[in-house]
């Protein structure tokens, strides 16, 4: 039977066979110049470098430093008020606080009056009892309409500028026919000396027109004056300085 015997290859087969090997062989050792070689990867500086050429990275704990930094603040501990008195190289500065220098001697009545005439009138002026360099003031206004605005406009260097500060309606103080307003004057500490004075009028402000109030065209001036100085019960005479002239924010227009 010829299918039971063994037959030689013929030689075309076998060289065949052999290139068909070599291919294979050479085909798996030909790595692709594009494909990309298997590295280990790492989360050093050095690699992430290499992966940004155009940036580089390090990282603390690469280089050997601690990542946190641990500051603490230790509080000044606070002084005594008794050791700030007793010592002696502490110079000891005069405490001022802020007098009216104008007269109020209105009554109910008269008060009533002004503002029926002017539509709004400085009812009153108080010291503050938490700070010696303010003052608590009342604005009395004419009730023209629902929705109106009282601000006083101060100066601190005789009216070569000035500054708005609005005053806060006070709840069930009205009458049907008057409003009256709130606000707190205060001289800054660092620039209070004795004499210093801060000057102020009052704005009212509604739809159908703006009303002022200035003491008469002589403006409301409060004094500074030094601890131990007048009363200080809130309400003072008149000191005006004699050859220092009074200056108005207003400008008196003549009618025709």
């Amino acid at each position: 039977n010829s299918s039971s015997n063994l037959q030689l290859p013929h030689r075309q087969d076998q060289d065949q066979d052999e290139e068909d090997d070599e291919e294979g062989a050479y085909g798996s050792r030909l790595i692709p110049r594009s494909s990309p070689v298997p590295r280990k990867r790492s989360f050093g500086g050095e690699d992430q470098a290499e992966l940004c050429p155009g940036r580089k990275v390090s990282f603390a704990d690469a280089r050997g430093l601690e990542l946190a930094r641990v500051c603490v603040f230790q509080q000044f501990p606070e002084r005594d008020e008794e050791e700030e008195e007793e010592g002696e190289d502490a110079p000891s500065r005069p405490g001022f606080r802020l007098c009216p220098a104008f007269a109020r001697e209105l009554s109910a009545q008269q008060l009533l009056d002004r503002v029926r005439r002017h539509k709004v009138e400085l009812e009153s002026v108080r010291g503050a009892t938490d700070d010696p360099l303010s003052v608590d003031c009342l604005a009395r206004v004419l009730n023209l309409a629902y929705q109106k605005s009282v601000q006083a406009r101060c100066s601190l260097d005789e009216w070569s500028s000035h500054y708005q500060l609005p005053a806060d309606y006070v709840p069930g103080s009205g009458d049907g026919a008057s409003d009256c307003f709130a606000f707190r004057l205060s001289y800054p500490g660092a620039r209070a000396h004795q004499g210093a004075r801060l000057h102020f009028v009052l704005r009212y402000e509604t739809p159908g027109g703006v009303y002022w109030a200035n003491n008469g065209g002589a403006n409301y001036t409060l004094v500074c004056q030094a601890t131990g100085d007048g009363d200080g019960d809130g309400e003072a005479a008149p000191s005006h300085s004699p050859g220092l002239p009074l200056r108005s924010c207003l400008k008196v227009t003549p009618h025709r």
